[in-house]
């Protein structure tokens, strides 16, 4: 490979020359012109991206995008139309080669194109790749590309105007403060705002923008590839489809041979070749290639689901090269499994007790244990940050998770995003970003739509990571339901719903894939959706398919009204982000209340807000909800106890089907996992990579061996375990505690030994609160459970070794009786620069106590525990700080009777120790 430079206004770029291709990144170390429609604004560009970015960038904008309202104030930028220039020279060297061509990965927003005052044409959508012949438009010396966006919120408002009848919902909520008409375009669609996130309807480049100087060669886009097991020969055939790009200007007959070649972990190499011939004047723009190679399956591994086995992944790399030595290559890694989605009859005999919705990962049923996963960045074009996706893949990783549904409201993910979820195990659910409302299906949207899903099935094919496909979010549910009043012309919508999702999304994406199901909706009664014609009467019946499940009316802690799923791939609630993730957007005066007008803007969900009180007011005393401080904790004390409680139900009935069919619980995805701004919602990361208490409950409830135990409304309680792994564990213990609220030495204590069985859910006790709490005289009270909780836990027999705890509280803890005051103090060791290890010590029950630094990211092993001893020590991995800085910012909050008690810089006795593995690095 040479490097040469072109003269783009003084400045060198590096341009890549593989003998006679020529590829020259026009969006690095270039200055580009932005201009507004009057030219009032006019600045110099460094490296474009984003409207938004730019603007603030130049300093046009003056604050943080996300500071206080200006997601409102600045909407200004998206009503103008706004133009990007370079004007930039070039040597003979580019223009002497046959054919040049402008790429354009990703444009965000309409515009159209234009090269020395030229019209190249219009890109209308922002998940579609762009390819535009000027080879007889670029001319050596002065050149000039110009790009001018439309304003996204005017294209929504005229695109509705044209339609010839109306595509709802029109307008998101009023109290989202976004914009309409946004499923008439083809952009992200949270876009125009969302119920947790803002609008900032950006136009630019969100990817990369190429000019490419060819002679006589391919370019290699795209590899479609299926891994096929083989018993009869004890192999694995790769088949690889090879989607190669020819010149738009190809003048004479060109040929050479295409080469695939798998490296083995032994240093040997398997090759396959076909050849190729291009002739003269051809009108294609790619051409298609089929190359097979056969591997000996003793020769590589599975790839597994986090958790269930490695992840190994092999390079197999394609080149083509030229009878004139003109060679392009391109790498992918591959891993070897097989992937089904079993959807079969619970009962042969009786097709009314429902079909099953399970994954079966290398003939291994796998239990999904995961979260929903929105863009991380309201921004596109900064939704590619690695350092962003590798932390919240890791943090997926850590917490025993192993699929993620991406939402499809936002984007297609960058391949970075998919070739970390290939090396950490994590499973893909990948819905196409069509979510929440009815959709335009005119032939221009249709075709559209078409290129859209061909292109990034392509893409995003090989990802041993990606499991199942699905064609949009919830609607299906909303065309069933009437979300958007579609019942007065039902037969018209559902017409267009078929033709979109099925005839359309659908046959683009079998047409490339055929290795994985493709599920029409999420969520969907699958199967039986499809016999109903594709639209179900009931989208959420429980004996089919996956469920979302939200309900804000119900206490959360009791289990009696969670749907018995056979797959749950959203539900949640919501909580506040930590101060010090508030305070980098918002006055003082701002926290003061959570009524004020700053966090009512910032909660987009009707009656948010009030959920969260009437949840917190379930659970704890009224003075507790006096200030912010105190509602930021216990909304996230509240959020993570309710999805475990939840998630632990889903996982309960793994092994269990029911009389009339429901049971056989096999997911569990819980909304969400990031988010997108500083704001309400039902994360479990806050917007700058902070766990909330949810995440590390998630790493308890996701843990491959879980105990539970679980109090119905009528007085029963049931002790459950669950275990994920593919062996028995024999000789545990399974001791049950029961605990008075003034002592840490439990009044009683049951113990059995067990074998936890694999793959299973099972049920090792029924009991109720009488005859397991208040049968003891200590705990014996006007009010059952109201003196005593339960604790249940694991342990290897063999050393004691624990492996699952869990509590169980009977009564609310504004009803329980003799929570004590209690005082924690704490030591730390600094086991390295960045890592300390913990030692708390309490002189009472605590309950929820929970470390934080500020602004400063730590991740601990534990936190927002329950501490039953007087001693518990853990270790905090920090980022930047060292630990001695850490004993400085360090403050603990714990949950008492009276008060929320904050104690403040409680670290004593720093020493150094031996050196183990941060997390962060």
């Amino acid at each position: 490979m040479i490097m040469l430079g072109i003269r783009f206004w003084g400045i060198f770029l590096n341009i890549y020359l593989v003998r006679s291709l020529i590829v020259v990144p026009l969006l690095e170390n270039t200055r580009w012109t932005l201009r507004n429609s009057n030219k009032t604004i006019f600045k110099n560009v460094s490296n474009p991206s984003g409207i938004y970015t730019d603007l603030r960038n130049t300093n046009v904008l003056k604050e943080d995008l996300f500071y206080r309202f200006n997601d409102v104030a600045y909407r200004w930028v998206a009503n103008d139309t706004w133009t990007y220039s370079l004007d930039f020279t070039i040597d003979d060297l580019l223009t002497q080669t046959s054919s040049q061509e402008l790429l354009f990965h990703g444009l965000d927003g309409i515009s159209d194109i234009y090269l020395n005052k030229r019209t190249l044409g219009q890109a209308t959508n922002s998940f579609i790749r762009y390819r535009f012949d000027v080879t007889n438009i670029l001319q050596a010396g002065n050149n000039r590309i110009e790009i001018e966006f439309q304003s996204p919120i005017k294209s929504g408002i005229t695109h509705s105007q044209n339609s010839i009848h109306s595509v709802p919902p029109s307008c998101v909520p009023s109290n989202y403060h976004g914009e309409c008409h946004v499923n008439f375009l083809r952009r992200m669609q949270a876009s125009f705002a969302w119920d947790w996130g803002p609008a900032f309807p950006s136009v630019g480049f969100w990817k990369g923008v190429e000019l490419i100087g060819r002679q006589q060669e391919v370019i290699i886009r795209d590899v479609v590839v299926r891994t096929i097991p083989s018993e009869a020969s004890h192999s694995w055939k790769i088949i690889a489809d090879v989607y190669s790009e020819i010149p738009l200007t190809n003048s004479e007959q060109f040929e050479g041979n295409l080469y695939m070649t798998f490296y083995l972990p032994n240093a040997q190499k398997l090759t396959s070749s076909e050849k190729i011939v291009v002739e003269a004047g051809s009108r294609k723009k790619e051409i298609v290639t089929r190359l097979r190679v056969s591997v000996p399956k003793d020769d590589v591994q599975l790839w597994w689901p986090n958790g269930y086995g490695d992840q190994r992944l092999y390079k197999l790399s394609f080149a083509f090269i030229s009878s004139k030595g003109v060679n392009t290559t391109k790498s992918i890694r591959i891993g070897f499994r097989t992937i089904k989605l079993v959807q079969d009859f619970i009962d042969k005999n009786s097709h009314a007790k429902g079909r099953s919705f399970y994954f079966v990962v290398n003939d291994i049923p796998i239990f999904a244990k995961g979260s929903n996963y929105i863009p991380a960045n309201a921004l596109p074009e900064k939704s590619a940050n690695k350092d962003v996706i590798r932390e919240l893949l890791l943090s997926a990783k850590i917490t025993h998770m192993n699929m993620l549904r991406v939402w499809g409201g936002g984007i297609y993910e960058s391949d970075y995003f998919y070739q970390v979820c290939d090396e950490y195990g994590i499973m893909i659910w990948q819905d196409m970003m069509f979510a929440c409302g009815m959709y335009p299906v005119d032939g221009d949207f249709l075709h559209s739509v078409t290129d859209e899903i061909t292109q990034q099935v392509r893409r995003l094919q090989y990802h041993a990571s990606i499991v199942v496909w699905a064609g949009n979010n919830e609607n299906e549910a909303a065309l069933s339901g009437n979300w958007y009043g579609t019942s007065t012309n039902y037969s018209l919508y559902a017409k267009e719903y078929i033709e979109l999702y099925v005839n359309t999304v659908q046959e683009a994406v079998l047409k490339m894939d055929n290795t994985r199901d493709y599920l029409v909706s999420s969520p969907t009664n699958g199967v039986e959706s499809l016999i109903e014609g594709y639209i179900s009467s009931n989208p959420y019946n429980p004996l089919y398919g996956d469920v979302h499940y939200y309900n804000y009316f119900r206490n959360s802690w009791h289990v009696d009204h969670f749907p018995f799923t056979r797959f749950s791939s959203e539900y949640g609630y919501q909580s506040l982000p930590s101060l010090s993730t508030w305070r980098q957007v918002a006055t003082d005066g701002d926290l003061a209340s959570l009524t004020g007008e700053f966090m009512e803007h910032r909660q987009h969900l009707l009656m948010g807000n009030t959920y969260l009180m009437y949840g917190l007011l379930h659970h704890f005393p009224a003075p507790l909800l006096s200030d912010l401080e105190n509602i930021v904790y216990l909304t996230q004390i509240n959020q993570a106890w309710s999805v475990k409680s939840q998630t632990e139900w889903y996982r309960k009935w793994r092994s269990t089907i029911l009389d009339d069919g429901s049971g056989q619980t096999m997911g569990a995805l819980f909304w969400q996992l990031n988010d997108i701004w500083q704001a309400p919602s039902w994360s479990s990361i806050e917007y700058g990579g902070k766990w909330k208490m949810l995440m590390y409950f998630a790493a308890k409830f996701f843990a491959p061996v879980l105990v539970a135990a679980d109090h119905h409304s009528n007085g029963s309680i049931t002790i459950n375990v669950m275990s994920d792994l593919l062996e028995d564990i024999p000789n545990v213990i399974l001791k049950t505690q029961i605990f008075k609220w003034n002592s840490l030495t439990p009044v009683d204590t049951f113990s059995d030994v067990i074998t936890i069985n694999k793959e299973s859910a099972q049920i090792y006790k029924r009991t109720t609160v009488g005859e397991l709490i208040d049968s003891n005289a200590k705990c014996r009270s006007d009010v059952p459970g109201q003196l005593c909780f339960l604790k249940v836990s694991l342990a290897h027999k063999s050393n004691n070794s624990m492996i699952s705890e869990n509590y169980l509280f009977p009564v609310s803890f504004k009803t329980a009786v003799g929570i004590p005051d209690v005082t924690i103090s704490a030591s730390l060791t600094a086991i390295d620069k960045n890592e300390c290890e913990i030692t708390l010590t309490t002189n009472a029950i605590s309950l929820f106590v929970w470390l934080d630094a500020g602004e400063e990211r730590v991740l601990y092993s534990d936190n927002g525990f329950i501490m039953t001893e007087p001693r518990k020590v853990i270790t905090a991995y920090t980022k930047k700080v060292t630990c001695d800085q850490l004993a400085n910012l360090i403050e603990i909050s714990v949950l008492d009777r009276r008060r929320m008690s904050l104690l403040t810089n409680p670290i004593t006795d720093l020493y150094l120790a031996t050196r183990k593995i941060n997390p962060f690095q």
